[in-house]
């Protein structure tokens, strides 16, 4: 039989890989759990959504953070319920089938959950040589909902110890959302008000506006929406930017930036400024002639260590209409 060890590639190949058949040998607990080759080939789409490996990703270079750092959670951590996967290898998948069976433990195919059991743990691909983890809506949807997400290495030592091990060794790591997610108590996003008005074509409304409400944000259909609680955030693809658009919102002090600034919160678990992700070029280093930092341009005014979900107020935009400027 095909053992699962730390040095699972040396004692499984890949005719012992097709032995143990991709598919789960039993069903899954979930009723809605499919087989693993379904699940790889929705991975396979999964990653176009921003699968780059985070240490190759753009970082901010702004200096500071925003507020204080926020306050540790001293409450217990979430027992395990059920689990997802992302973006493993079919090596990984085969452990993945032996922890299913061994601990008869619900498999579910997305975060719907699986028999009732609202999904705890999401199993991520660890890559060797960069020590990333790919981007996959899974990932960032782990995150946002505060599960664990961690490596395949915690379903080896717990076959191996023939028991659930603590996951702290083997959380993700190469993005800072992963560990502290398990950690901050208040939502990085609290305070701050975000309309979507596009999106990349390899993600879904629907996705990011639970990756936007899971950290904390308000989310509107519209800028008629708007009543000047909380700083607003306009999120748009790089493909319908729109200049106008751009230099009237910062007239009322909202900000237009791309969908990937989301992306980056989400992955980070922080409110990350602004700056790199502010498309009007011309507005933004006219902005910085002034004798203001980056820092003070684009990050938001709160105070993450107050445990308060009083709203945000904008000095500029409150009670203002933007009719005129959609």
């Amino acid at each position: 039989d095909c053992i699962v060890s730390e040095t699972d590639e040396e004692t499984c190949d890949e005719d012992e890989v097709k032995k143990e058949d991709p598919v789960l040998p039993i069903k899954p607990v979930s009723s809605v759990s499919q087989s693993f080759a379904e699940e790889a080939k929705d991975e396979e789409e999964n990653n176009l959504i921003l699968g780059t490996p985070t240490s190759q990703r753009r970082r901010s270079g702004v200096p500071g953070t925003i507020g204080k750092e926020a306050v540790l959670e001293t409450k217990p951590r979430p027992r395990f319920t059920a689990l997802v996967t992302s973006s493993l290898t079919a090596r990984e998948n085969v452990a993945v089938q032996k922890f299913v069976k061994r601990f008869n433990v619900p498999y579910a195919r997305d975060f719907s959950g699986a028999d009732g059991c609202e999904v705890s743990h999401v199993i991520v691909h660890q890559d060797e040589e960069t020590g990333g983890t790919p981007r996959t809506m899974k990932y960032l949807m782990g995150i946002s909902r505060k599960n664990y997400v961690v490596t395949v290495g915690w379903l080896l030592k717990s076959l191996r110890e023939g028991a659930l091990v603590d996951e702290d060794e083997f959380v993700a790591v190469g993005d800072e959302g992963p560990k502290k997610t398990l950690e901050v108590l208040r939502k990085p996003l609290d305070g701050i008000t975000i309309c979507i008005k596009s999106w990349e074509k390899t993600m879904k409304l629907d996705e990011l506006k639970t990756l936007a409400t899971n950290m904390g944000a308000v989310i509107l259909s519209n800028l008629l929406e708007y009543t000047g609680v909380g700083f607003l955030v306009v999120l748009v693809s790089e493909e319908s930017y729109d200049k106008r658009l751009a230099e009237r919102l910062w007239g009322f002090g909202a900000a237009l930036v791309c969908v990937e600034w989301l992306i980056e919160c989400v992955s980070t678990y922080s409110c990350v400024p602004l700056y790199e992700y502010f498309f009007h070029v011309e507005l933004r280093d006219s902005l910085l002639s002034l004798d203001f930092e980056p820092a003070e341009l684009f990050q938001m005014p709160m105070d993450l260590s107050q445990e308060t979900n009083a709203p945000l107020q904008s000095n500029h935009v409150k009670g203002v209409s933007f009719g005129t400027v959609l």
